[in-house]
């Protein structure tokens, strides 16, 4: 089954006070279940019931055949009977018939509602199902590939009619946030030094803009022991955990002259070092679990990217980095005003989780270039981070808008949409080549 969409007719529709859709474990939802159609009815129920759950779908294609892997959990599943009697509403009925509603979200899951399951047919221990809070809303597609933790309300009304029961239902999704921690102080953050030298002789005290000759062009090129040499550390401090929405995401760097490998004349010599360009990406990689053929558990995974803005572009020309052991280091993030960016349908972050069948993971690759005398360096560099709910939790990512996946007969572990063969197994699938147009597969955990 797809995402679950807003379901609101005449027949039978609900609506949330106030429009508000976002909630936290823990919270309570209110509205309204409402009906305009007529009815004449001796005896009616209404009910509602709100559910959450993770599911991941992963297709493999022999070229005869599609194989459609599953994996689904229930969260939650909390029902009540809202209405039970008889029903009559006049045709065009001014207002509108309503029924209140409240919803408490409970902290937890439900565990009674998990299948029994071995600990490698999940990222979570089956020993530890009890202690698990909520995991927020999340959706990530790739290709075919989909995986997404929803959370929504059903209300359904069944009626006699003509000697016959009549069942009309509507649906309103729901995002679920997750509770933020305060920050941590002092916070965790993960120290770079990186070596690199430089040759020229625009280094030497009072040849910092001076025009080099071809001679001294001919001599830098070949790498001539004339050419005086500094070698210093490039010193970084990146965070490890940064929360969505965090603005100013804090990096530190500072540039740390190392004498002992540095040439006699540049020794204990400042330098104008600058900093012209930072660009930071956030790579996340999603990775599901699917039930696959005889119970075999099917693995897949895939990356996206989204950079980190800076509205400050033009900074980087008077960004001057300190030239000293002694010196504190400049907060480049502060600087360039660079922050972790949940909206949007192409830049959406959601905080690292791991729930059932489904885990996010997230790592930052940076790419800074400095300025040295005129010489250009780049460096970059790769480190795992964690990415936190925001503080306060008062914002959710934008959901990525996402075709429907065709309807299948049954919605069993796995189905093939052309039934005259037998499906391999997820062992002989792992053989086969998935393609799928203008996308990349990322196999593997």
């Amino acid at each position: 089954m797809p995402q679950t969409r807003v379901k609101s007719r005449d027949t039978l529709g609900i609506d949330l006070d106030d429009g508000r859709v976002l909630f936290l474990p823990g919270g309570t939802i209110t509205g309204t279940i409402f009906r305009h159609q007529t009815i004449v009815s001796t005896e009616a129920s209404i009910s509602l019931v709100f559910r959450g759950r993770t599911k991941s779908i992963f297709l493999v294609s022999t070229g005869q055949t599609t194989v459609v892997y599953r994996g689904r959990f229930t969260l939650i599943n909390i029902s009540q009977e809202i209405f039970s009697g008889p029903l009559h509403i006049p045709k065009d009925s001014h207002p509108r018939r309503e029924w209140k509603f409240t919803v408490e979200i409970p902290q937890k899951i439900d565990p009674s509602l998990l299948p029994k399951y071995k600990a490698h047919e999940s990222f979570i221990d089956p020993e530890i199902v009890d202690t698990l809070t909520l995991p927020a809303s999340f959706v990530s597609l790739h290709g075919a590939d989909q995986a997404f933790i929803e959370y929504y309300l059903e209300a359904k009304i069944r009626f006699q009619k003509d000697r016959s029961w009549v069942e009309e239902t509507a649906k309103m999704p729901i995002r679920m946030l997750a509770h933020s921690r305060p920050p941590t102080h002092p916070a965790s953050a993960s120290f770079l030094s990186i070596p690199r030298s430089v040759s020229s002789q625009r280094l030497l005290p009072g040849m910092e803009n001076a025009h080099l000759t071809t001679g001294q062009k001919f001599k830098k090129l070949l790498g001539a022991s004339s050419v005086p040499g500094l070698t210093f550390h490039l010193e970084l401090v990146i965070p490890d955990e940064i929360y969505v929405n965090q603005r100013p995401v804090p990096i530190t760097m500072r540039a740390v002259p190392y004498w002992p490998s540095t040439h006699e004349a540049l020794k204990n010599q400042p330098q104008k070092v600058r900093l012209i360009n930072f660009k930071a990406t956030l790579e996340s990689r999603c990775a599901i679990l699917c039930e696959g053929y005889s119970w075999a558990i099917s693995k897949t995974s895939w990356k996206e990217k989204a950079v980190l803005p800076t509205t400050n572009q033009s900074l980087f020309t008077t960004i001057e980095i300190p030239f000293s052991s002694d010196e504190p280091a400049i907060n480049i993030g502060q600087a360039l005003d660079l922050w972790v960016e949940s909206e949007g349908k192409n830049s959406a972050v959601f905080q690292d989780f791991t729930t059932f069948n489904i885990t996010l993971k997230h790592k930052l690759n940076w790419v800074a270039k400095i300025e040295i005398a005129q010489e250009t360096i780049t460096f970059n560099g790769v480190q795992n981070i964690t990415i936190l709910p925001p503080i306060g939790s008062s914002s959710a990512p934008e959901y990525i808008e996402s075709e429907f996946l065709p309807e299948y007969e049954t919605d069993t572990s796995i189905d093939a949409v052309d039934q005259k063969g037998k499906p391999p197994s997820f062992e002989e699938a792992q053989g086969i080549e998935v393609k799928y147009k203008n996308t990349s597969q990322d196999k593997g955990l």
